[in-house]
């Protein structure tokens, strides 16, 4: 993103199933645009859907439904979420109540793991276990992972946007404690039990979820107010009580103190690589030696020569490493942003819109090679979508995949190239 407008790249691979064998296609579409009233797109990663709902159809029947330009792209994604709380058509209530029983099975099967867990290690250390003791063990092992799950959730940050935790009671608690029972009937647990994981699911609805099907929703480009271009990002974990749970995240614009911002999204390490010239899970394994080796030496040299630190001494040696340590990683990171981002950044200021364009396609293609040589999943691959949106221009396809062949479909072109 620079003065001149926004360029936009995703990849179309989408991850279907989990477990050892999951299936993926290279053929969902990421990139969209949300207006056809004012020039600005929408990227969606993670997620693919809201409450069962592709995001795909939910941008496309904003789009029909948005009426007149807005003043600023915050505006848009503001919008977007007020379009999803008003249009419950698309949210059903028992899709809603499915969500918050969903919530359900994942404590239950937390709660499972971690039984099953210690049940193993206790028969590995000393062991059968009798039948008579069982149910006893089993009651506390219980007792100790709802006790690390409600401090789990107790730690998950807070909604954008609270929901008022009476409205959840009244809408989920029976069906959850329903649930729960179901769950946990062959297991000795008591009613007081199963009431506080109704008690923990309800809480849990009340922060960011603990799940993996989170969408990632990036909005940029022009509202109608805005002279430069704009980026809003949110993660969007679903719709409960009427409500969308969710999180703000990024929000950058582009001002005559910030001339450009490159910013990834989803599986963003090759991008740090490139901007920052180390990988950022090599950066945190160097600070994590360098930091436990800093923190050994005084003891490592009073060994040497044969003295003992008293425990005064030693924590005074732990804060001076400490200080330090964060001395020496300020340094370093401001070396690392003067020697390689400021360099690119200032490149990117000045880049034309074909340019722009290239080097968003570029960092996607980036990702993508290092998955097709690497052993991981080719999680990052397809074609590559690519638009640019400028405040003259509006929004442009540079590349764009259809899964049909456009001349067989003239209808479609004539509909939406008119």
């Amino acid at each position: 993103m620079n003065r001149m407008g926004v360029a936009l790249a995703t990849d179309s691979a989408v991850t279907l199933g989990g477990g050892e064998s999951p299936k993926i296609y290279n053929s969902a579409d990421k990139l969209f645009l949300l207006t056809e009233h004012a020039p600005v797109g929408v990227m969606i990663y993670g997620g693919a859907s809201v409450n069962g709902v592709p995001w795909e159809t939910l941008i496309k029947l904003y789009r029909s439904r948005s009426k007149s330009p807005l003043a600023t792209v915050e505006a848009y994604a503001d919008d977007l979420l007020k379009f999803l709380e008003t249009n419950l058509e698309c949210f059903p209530a028992a899709g809603q109540e499915g969500v918050a029983l969903a919530h359900t099975v994942l404590a239950f099967r937390k709660i499972r793991v971690a039984v099953e867990t210690s049940v193993n290690q206790r028969m590995a250390q000393g062991g059968a276990i009798s039948g008579k003791e069982l149910p006893a063990l089993i009651a506390s092992w219980a007792e100790k992972a709802l006790l690390s799950f409600e401090r789990e959730i107790a730690a998950r940050p807070r909604l954008a946007r609270p929901i008022d935790k009476q409205a959840l009671v009244r809408r989920y608690q029976t069906a959850v404690r329903t649930r729960a029972e179901e769950l946990f009937k062959h297991l000795p647990v008591g009613r007081s039990f199963l009431e506080r994981i109704a008690d923990v699911v309800i809480e849990a609805l009340g922060r960011a979820a603990f799940t993996t099907h989170q969408s990632g929703v990036v909005v940029a480009g022009f509202g109608k107010n805005d002279i430069l271009p704009s980026m809003v990002s949110m993660q969007i974990d679903d719709v409960v009580a009427d409500h969308v749970r969710y999180q703000e995240g990024a929000k950058k614009s582009i001002s005559h103190q910030h001339t450009a911002w490159v910013i990834p999204f989803a599986q963003s390490e090759m991008v740090h690589s490139f901007m920052e010239g180390i990988d950022p899970g090599l950066d945190r394994l160097i600070q994590e030696f360098v930091d436990k080796v800093y923190r050994a030496l005084p003891e490592a040299f009073a060994s040497c020569a044969n003295l003992t630190l008293g425990k005064k001494l030693k924590d005074q040696l732990d804060t001076m490493a400490g200080e330090v340590l964060t001395k020496m990683w300020g340094q370093l990171r401001e070396e690392r942003f003067s020697n390689f981002v400021l360099p690119v950044t200032h490149i990117v200021s000045y880049l034309p819109k074909d340019e722009l364009a290239a080097m968003a396609e570029a960092l996607v293609n980036l990702t993508s090679l290092r998955r097709r040589v690497s052993t991981d999943a080719e999680t990052v691959g397809g074609p590559i979508d690519v638009a640019i949106i400028t405040k003259g221009d509006g929004f442009v396809w540079i590349r764009r995949k259809h899964y049909f062949d456009p001349t067989l479909n003239p209808r479609y072109i004539a509909r939406h190239y008119r």
